[in-house]
């Protein structure tokens, strides 16, 4: 059968395939500079855009047969024929995605887009439902497939090597649509050239007929509008991108600045104090070399580590809460900090942290600058240890023992607790004194204040009043008063169990005992020195009636 052909609308159907490729490539070059979702909704839509560049290419080249019979198209059969075409599409941009693509790839993926394309165009062929059914000259199907595999791997070539022409990017994506559609175009019209159509051929689509004259203005409609809509997103996409880029850039200049300035400063405290700088998580970023000799840690060790590494635990959870509720708030904070050495010394610093805080109002760095205060913390500490503990023992002296006895008392009349105060004397200790020397007498009442520790609570109090005078202070006994008083009791008999026992002073064993005086008390009904006066005077009646026991006021 004598076919005859619409030139102007064979030109169309070229042009079609041609602003498609070109879209398609537009939307290849944005997947393959984007990431993650982005690039996949590229990857999509640049997909669906070279499948109905296809497709439209060649229903409208369909369109461009005049038979001397009546022909529409099987309407499922001609939407389902743009399935493959967009499906062959999609692998080519899925294998457009990875950075590097191997030859072997490109030719596995060029035949099965080929494959693709031809499905696409003999399902369409089918649409025309012609009896006899159309044949086609072998030598030429197998030419026309040929062509879309040899068209698949040049729009893979093109689209993959088309960013490594030195050529300007409009222009490579003009000549790159232009091939793509040439390519598209030239496999469509030489499989045409295979068909055969019998003389007394009828058209049997059913039903479901689309006019030719309908369809081409569909077909070209609908593909001229998605392929405007892809060039504007292309365009609209890569406006944003660029003013994404001018803001990053804006952004890395302040950033530098920020650097700049930044490392101004370090350089001046450098000179002075001991600094480091960590983000908002508290990841050390930078230590000057003074922090490297006081941490006795290298930069290599600091760098990347959490600041908890130099932790000494001698400060309690809200300590550490303060400081960061304030640093956080974008305030500056004050305070003296213990930190632990590599070697595991303590070492106490002045430090202030000051927050540097973002465009966003929000910190995003911590600076540090500490001066090193050790030595004045050890001054403060055997002041401490003079003023209030005893020299020998390590115990607490008269002077905190009635701090403490006023701090039990309070604490008795909040709680309605009862307690003690035991007042200890060693006995015959002056005879040990004068006949073993003072250095074995030393050791006697060193080894009594361990065993008087060991007799009693976290919570209660040993002190040494001088001389071989010990008292004990006994908190929260029980809000009953007998049971106090037996709790009490129970307490002196294993503190002169523990007395009694023998003493080891160099070769020396030696053995002693105590008299022991208790005075039970209740919130705030005696005052510290009359309870202790008290205590005393008990001791006293327990030296009178012959040592080694207690006594109660």
């Amino acid at each position: 059968m004598l076919i005859v052909w619409n030139v102007p609308l064979v030109l169309l159907s070229v042009l079609i395939a041609m602003i498609g490729s070109f879209t398609a490539l537009t939307h290849a070059q944005r997947m393959r500079e984007n990431s993650g979702r982005s690039a996949w909704i590229w990857m999509t839509a640049g997909g669906i855009t070279l499948g109905l560049a296809i497709w439209s290419m060649h229903f409208i080249g369909m369109l461009a047969i005049h038979l001397p019979i009546p022909v529409s198209y099987d309407l499922p059969l001609t939407l389902l024929s743009a399935l493959p075409a967009i499906a062959a599409a999609l692998l080519g941009f899925y294998v457009l995605r990875a950075p590097d693509i191997s030859n072997r790839r490109i030719v596995v993926s060029g035949l099965v887009m080929g494959a693709g394309i031809s499905i696409m165009h003999y399902t369409g062929m089918a649409a025309l439902k012609m009896s006899p059914p159309i044949s086609y000259d072998p030598l030429i199907f197998a030419l026309s497939v040929s062509i879309a595999v040899i068209a698949s791997w040049g729009a893979l070539l093109m689209m993959y090597q088309g960013e490594r022409i030195k050529i300007p990017v409009l222009l490579r994506f003009v000549l790159g649509g232009v091939i793509m559609g040439l390519a598209i175009s030239g496999m469509h019209y030489t499989a045409m050239l295979g068909v055969n159509i019998q003389p007394n051929s009828m058209c049997l689509a059913g039903a479901a007929r689309v006019s030719p004259d309908i369809l081409v203005m569909m077909v070209s409609l609908n593909s001229l509008l998605w392929f405007g809509g892809g060039i504007l997103a292309v365009l609209f996409d890569q406006r944003m991108a660029r003013q994404n880029a001018r803001a990053l850039a804006q952004l890395e200049q302040v950033h530098r600045q920020v650097v700049k300035d930044l490392e101004h400063q370090k350089y001046a405290l450098d000179q002075h104090s001991i600094v480091a700088i960590t983000d908002v998580r508290g990841t050390i970023i930078y230590v000057n070399d003074k922090f490297c000799a006081i941490s006795q840690y290298s930069r290599d060790e600091l760098i990347g580590q959490n600041h908890r590494l130099i932790n000494s635990g001698t400060h309690p959870k809200e300590f550490f809460r303060d400081m960061y509720r304030a640093i956080i708030a974008g305030k500056v904070w004050h305070g003296d900090c213990c930190n632990r050495a590599k070697d595991g010394s303590l070492y106490w610093m002045a430090t202030t942290i000051v927050p540097n805080m973002g465009s966003d109002g929000k910190p995003f760095q911590y600076v540090s600058i500490r001066t090193d205060i050790t030595e004045r913390k050890l001054a403060e500490e055997k002041i401490q240890q003079l003023a209030f503990y005893d020299a020998l023992t390590g115990l607490p002296n008269r002077r905190l023992l009635m701090d403490r006895l006023h701090q039990a008392l309070a604490a008795s009349t909040r709680s309605g607790q009862h307690g003690a105060v035991m007042f200890l004397d060693i006995d015959r200790f002056k005879i040990l004194n004068d006949t073993k020397g003072h250095d074995v007498g030393d050791m006697l009442l060193v080894e009594v204040a361990k065993r008087l520790l060991g007799c009693v609570r976290d919570v209660d109090t040993v002190a040494r009043l001088g001389g071989d005078e010990f008292v004990v202070v006994l908190e929260t006994l029980s809000s009953a008063e007998v049971e106090a008083a037996t709790a009490a009791e129970l307490v002196v008999e294993k503190t002169r169990t523990a007395l009694n026992q023998p003493y080891q002073l160099h070769e020396y064993e030696y053995r002693t005992t105590a008299s022991v005086g208790v005075s039970m008390f209740y919130g705030n009904q005696q005052s510290a020195h009359d309870l202790l006066k008290c205590a005393d005077r008990a001791m006293y009646q327990t030296k009178i009636a012959g040592r080694d026991a207690y006594s109660n006021m």
